[in-house]
């Protein structure tokens, strides 16, 4: 019997180790499972990880190519409005050249036109004066001519009074009047 039981002890024995092994198997399996879910686990992250810096890598790029974009809109939109404010300007400065040109264009045929009225006005006035001083002086010399006729004939007058003949007397008074007789002269 002893030798039964220890059949059975045995026999119990072995199936506690085999069921001990079958547990050690089954918990080896399932810390295998384990460990290789856990990899999976650990590699899924890894590439997720790698999956979201290479999105976030690339969204920044993008965002920079963006902003890299737009400001190279923005340089290039300055300068048309840079070249386009320097046309207007040119063009404005032309503009306002050629009316400047032509103010002084005008201003100077006017002033020209002026000078020539002013030249043609002084003309005038020295001619008109000159007239005006020939007149006079004609009318000085009619008066002076009448004024000296008249003395010449009251000396004359006198003379033909005193009875020298009317000719002699004419060439008395005239040899007097031109200076010919020394010490004599009629005043006017």
């Amino acid at each position: 019997m002893a030798f039964e039981q220890s059949g059975v002890n045995l026999s119990a024995h072995a199936e506690a180790a085999k069921a001990r092994r079958i547990q050690q198997e089954e918990a080896d399996r399932k810390a295998t499972l384990a460990a290789e879910e856990e990899r999976k686990r650990l590699e899924a992250e890894r590439i997720a990880r790698e999956k979201r810096i290479a999105q976030e890598a690339a969204e920044r790029s993008r965002i920079q190519a963006e902003q890299e974009a737009q400001a190279e809109r923005e340089r290039l939109e300055h300068e048309a409005r840079v070249a386009v404010a320097r046309e207007q300007a040119a063009a404005q400065a032309m503009k306002e050249a050629v009316a400047r040109a032509e103010r002084e264009k005008i201003a100077a045929a006017k002033r020209a036109e002026e000078e020539k009225e002013h030249a043609v006005q002084a003309e005038r006035e020295r001619v008109a004066s000159e007239k005006m001083r020939q007149e006079a002086e004609a009318k000085r010399r009619a008066a002076d001519k009448a004024h000296k006729s008249a003395v010449n004939n009251e000396a004359l007058k006198a003379l033909v009074d005193a009875g020298v003949p009317d000719d002699l007397g004419k060439v008395v008074i005239k040899a007097i009047a031109l200076g010919k007789v020394p010490h004599v002269s009629i005043n006017y």
